[in-house]
This record gives C-alpha cells, sequence and structure tokens, in this order.
C-alpha cells in the first residue's frame, strides 16, 4: 500500500471506530417504550378505576414521595382524558385489609382489591429501577452520574382479571444533583401517561370556582428520606464542601406554604384560617393521623369547605458545581405535587405535579426564586375565583 494513503486510512479507520461507538452508546441508552391495548379494552365503556403506585418487588426501596409524585402525574392525566379516579380514601382501607406485606401487588391481588372497593379496574404502577450508578465519559474524562429510572403499568380489569392495557418505559440520564433523579422518573411516567387511552375529549381535571369559594390549604409531610436534603450524589471526588447550606426543611415548607396562600388570596379564594386547622388536628379522631387525603372528607364537613388542597414538597436538592472558571455556583432542583379533594365525594377534583431546575450563581443560595417557579407553574393553572365572582354584565365588559 503506498504509504502516502496510510494516515488517510488510518484517519477514516479513527472516524469509522468512533462513529460506531456514538452509534452503540446511544442504542445502549436508549431506552424501551411501549405500550398495548386488550381487543376488549373500551375506554369509553370504563365508568372509574382505581390507582396504586408501588415499588417493585425487587426495588422495594423507593422513596414514598417519588411513587406519590409519580401518582399524581398518573391522575391529572387519566382527569385530563375524562376517566373518573376512586377517591384515595376507599382505596387505603382495601389495601390495609388485604395486607400486601404478605401479598405482592400483581394482577390478583388488583382484581381482589376492585372487588372490595366495587371498581371495574384497577391500574396498578410499579416503579422498578430508581437508581443512580456512576459511569465514565469518554469525552470529559471523568464519570458522571446516571439516573436510570423504569416504571410499568397494567390496567387490570377487576371481573375477570383480564389485562386491558399495559405500558412499559424505561430512562436513562446523566444527572448533576440527587433530585434530579424524580425529574427523570417524571420523564419516565410521562410516555406512559401520554400513551394511556382516553375515554372522552371532556376534561375532569378542572375546577369550578363557583362551587369552591374557600379552601383549606394543608401542607403533607414529606417521608423521613427527604429530611437528610441536601446529600451529595457521588461524584468523583465529591466532597463535603459540594453540600450546600440551605434554609431547613420547615423553612422550605412555609416558605411554599406561604405563596400558596398568597395565590389562592390572590385569585379571589377564602382559606381557613391557621388557628382553625389547628384547632380541628387536635380533635380525637385526628389526634394520629393528621389531617390527610383519606380523611379530608371528616375534617372538612367540620371546617365548612367545599374542598381541601392538599400540597407536597416532593423533592428538593441543591449541590455545588464544580467550578469551570467562572464563579461559583449552585445546581437545584425542587418538585411540588398539588391535589384538591372534594369533601363531599373524597375524589380528586384537580391535580398537577410540577419540577423545576434552577442554576444559581454566587455563595449565598437563594432558593426562593426556585419555589417561585414551582408554585407559578401549577398557580397558572388554577382557575381564577375573581372570574366567578363578577356577574354576567361586569364579564362581557
Amino acid at each position: 500500500m503506498n504509504r502516502r494513503l496510510l494516515p488517510l486510512v488510518f484517519a477514516f479507520c479513527c472516524f469509522a471506530w468512533l462513529s460506531c461507538e456514538q452509534v452503540c452508546q446511544a442504542q445502549l441508552s436508549a431506552k424501551p417504550f411501549e405500550a398495548a391495548s386488550h381487543a376488549s379494552f373500551k375506554p369509553r365503556e370504563l365508568a372509574k378505576l382505581a390507582v396504586i403506585v408501588s415499588a417493585d418487588d425487587k426495588n422495594p426501596d423507593v422513596p414514598l414521595d417519588e411513587a406519590r409524585f409519580v401518582e399524581d402525574m398518573f391522575v391529572e392525566a387519566l382527569l385530563q382524558k375524562g376517566h373518573v379516579v376512586v377517591a384515595k380514601s376507599d382505596i387505603k382501607p382495601a389495601l390495609q385489609g388485604l395486607d400486601l406485606s404478605k401479598f405482592a401487588l400483581n394482577d390478583s391481588t388488583a382484581v381482589a382489591v376492585g372487588k372490595l372497593i366495587d371498581v371495574p379496574a384497577v391500574l396498578v404502577i410499579k416503579i422498578g429501577d430508581f437508581s443512580t450508578k456512576q459511569q465514565m465519559d469518554r469525552r470529559k474524562g471523568f464519570q458522571v452520574s446516571m439516573a436510570h429510572t423504569t416504571i410499568s403499568a397494567r390496567l387490570v380489569d377487576a371481573e375477570s382479571g383480564t389485562l386491558w392495557w399495559q405500558g412499559n418505559s424505561s430512562l436513562a440520564e446523566p444527572i448533576k444533583v440527587r433530585g434530579e433523579q424524580l425529574v427523570v422518573l417524571a420523564k419516565t411516567a410521562e410516555k406512559l401517561c401520554t400513551a394511556f387511552p382516553e375515554k372522552s375529549s371532556e376534561n375532569l381535571n378542572q375546577i369550578d370556582p363557583k362551587n369552591i369559594q374557600k379552601l383549606a390549604l394543608i401542607m403533607v409531610d414529606q417521608a423521613p428520606s427527604l429530611v437528610m436534603f441536601p446529600r451529595a450524589i457521588g461524584n468523583r471526588g465529591a466532597k463535603n464542601d459540594k453540600l450546600v447550606k440551605t434554609p431547613s426543611d420547615s423553612d422550605h415548607r412555609r416558605l411554599v406554604e406561604d405563596k400558596f396562600g398568597f395565590l389562592l388570596a390572590d385569585k379571589g379564594y377564602s382559606l381557613v384560617t391557621k388557628p382553625d386547622l389547628e384547632a380541628v388536628a387536635k380533635e380525637k379522631p385526628f389526634q394520629q393521623s393528621g389531617l390527610t387525603e383519606e380523611n379530608a372528607t371528616e375534617f372538612g364537613k367540620i371546617l365548612d369547605v367545599p374542598a381541601v388542597m392538599f400540597v407536597r414538597m416532593t423533592e428538593y436538592d441543591a449541590e455545588k458545581q464544580k467550578n469551570t472558571g467562572r464563579s461559583s455556583h449552585t445546581f437545584a432542583v425542587a418538585a411540588i405535587g398539588v391535589r384538591v379533594i372534594s369533601v363531599e365525594t373524597g375524589q380528586v377534583l384537580w391535580c398537577r405535579a410540577r419540577t423545576e431546575e434552577q442554576e444559581i450563581q454566587g455563595a449565598v443560595v437563594d432558593t426562593a426564586p426556585l419555589f417561585n417557579k414551582v408554585v407559578k407553574k401549577i398557580g397558572d393553572l388554577f382557575p381564577d375565583g375573581k372570574l366567578a365572582k363578577q356577574s354576567p354584565a361586569t364579564s362581557s365588559q
């Protein structure tokens, strides 16, 4: 071979090798997604369904807050697709009666739950892989953290046990902080939510402000795992100085509660006062359980409100990033889920779950703008109560 051609051949081989490696890596990182319906499944004839989210039997350590966030996403999507979702207050006693610590949550137990609460179908959602693994980034020359998430969903006919619909979704993406795992999990769930069959074009995930002029606002306590934030996610060379000094959990909770309180007041809604909420929480039926979604119909009637808004701060994490020649900066992520429960029926009237990510410049970490963005995302979608108070003549102007 002509020696003059050797450099060209070598360059071509290197280019081909790199191209093949990139294609292979892309194929490995591209996780499968599939969804299919049984021929007998007729969404328009489905009167109502129950939603149950659990960790996979092989990975039982999925945090409760993450599971709740996925549940919020599915409930939001189902309502928007015209489905009626059974109240959580009806599902919980059935699950307690079955004692799922002894029996796995599968199609058979889904049939049992469906018969106990008298629903034609049960949507069982399982969070499988929810992990962070270190992988070598060849371009950067060091390891990066990759979040791996997998979710499966199965709609089971409670009468015959027929699998009416099923879907599987998995995803792997690099993350900067531990809290971004939830963002990846949300993307994984979103594919399944979009794929679930629509019942009708009627959007049930909406509220008529005329019927809800007063609300009780309840901040839901987080699972114990969240109290431990922030934590490093194990990047190469991670040290304690990567952790960020931020306000305490109670400060974040109070900030989010205040933001939603101001938002609802600005939209024309009246709120139950703190002393009234505290007085009801001290009553004997609620001393142990607290004010929860399961007993919303009970304490809501005592407070004389038509609906209760539950706000859950699902995730918050912040971590200093490696200095790349610019000023110090921190990457932070936050997630919030909101449900409005009917006091009359216990059913979800309105549901939203949103995340937000932000780079915060400087040594002082101000988390308020991050939470403001998440609250605004959700608040902008909540109906304006002031419009309902306007007379027809005024509103037509």
